[in-house]
């Protein structure tokens, strides 16, 4: 279905303070990855059209979206706030979320390492081995929306695992292993962070890159939607989660006792477990009941 075209020729103000054309195309392609049906659409590009001006930010942008996909498609308005409810995780809790995707592609994950390099010793944030393969990642959270990860950090990770990597080579079993240094970050990188790490061999991931395998496809394809992106949990709600590493959707459709472990008795366990569904895309075995 392709929603017609109206020839909107304005600006919209980004996070850092420059202007870009605005794009339906790319709204479009957003609520659709987000879940929404062609007549849902249609009902929200149509209401966002109606509130959109010249110079608008993309902080009011995306609030004007949130607000009709949460008239015209309720049930998606999770979905469509990924990018924000990854920044809604803090520096721990996106640690705690990248070991969840490892194990999702089938890594072993050992995290918060003490490993001794050729020359000095490392704290390292995870490590992740799957048969021959054997990864460092080191992992960069923004706080700010629209900050960019530069040269700077590629060049310190691909360092440290440089060091550590002189050492793996010495022990028994790793010879003929494949090593590499990873970076992790919930923001985007700059052009050079980009380069460098193609140049020095590591593998970079970031919210839109690389294109087809970025952090942000593979929260869609595996269905990796953290609990920040619920709206029937409270601020503190969620916060008790993560701090007890929960930060998974799927997680509370797989054990849902977990709500009634760790939230107060008067929560409405039964709607957040219906959001986490339908959020996260879990199969449904059996007809959801309060808990």
């Amino acid at each position: 279905m392709r929603v017609e075209k109206l020839g909107i020729d304005m600006n919209v103000v980004k996070y850092s303070g420059e202007s870009e054309l605005f794009s339906e195309e790319k709204l479009t392609r957003s609520l659709l990855n987000s879940g929404v049906d062609d007549r849902q659409l249609e009902s929200i590009i149509s209401g966002i059209r109606s509130d959109i001006y010249e110079g608008i930010t993309t902080k009011k942008l995306f609030q004007i979206a949130t607000k009709w996909t949460k008239k015209y498609a309720p049930s998606f308005v999770s979905r469509y706030k990924l990018k924000a409810a990854i920044h809604e995780l803090g520096p721990l809790a996106f640690r705690y979320f990248i070991s969840e995707l490892l194990k999702t592609l089938g890594f072993e994950v050992m995290t918060k390492l003490t490993i001794k390099g050729r020359c000095i010793t490392h704290e390292i944030d995870m490590v992740a081995e799957k048969a021959n393969q054997h990864f460092i990642i080191g992992c960069k959270f923004h706080n700010r929306p629209g900050h960019k990860t530069d040269v700077k950090v590629p060049l310190y990770i691909n360092s440290r695992f440089r060091d550590v990597e002189f050492s793996w080579r010495n022990l028994r079993g790793h010879r003929d292993k494949f090593h590499q240094g990873w970076v992790v970050t919930n923001g985007k990188f700059t052009t050079d962070a980009i380069a460098y790490g193609k140049c020095a061999g590591l593998r970079m991931i970031s919210w839109d890159y690389p294109e087809g395998d970025s952090l942000k496809d593979m929260i869609l394809e595996y269905g990796l939607h953290p609990v920040t992106s619920l709206s029937t949990l409270t601020r503190a709600q969620k916060s008790e989660l993560l701090s007890r590493g929960i930060v998974l959707c799927r997680t509370i459709c797989d054990h849902p006792d977990v709500l009634r472990q760790f939230l107060p008795e008067n929560t409405n366990s039964y709607r957040i477990l219906k959001e986490a569904h339908s959020t996260a895309g879990c199969i449904q075995t059996t007809p959801l009941l309060p808990i």
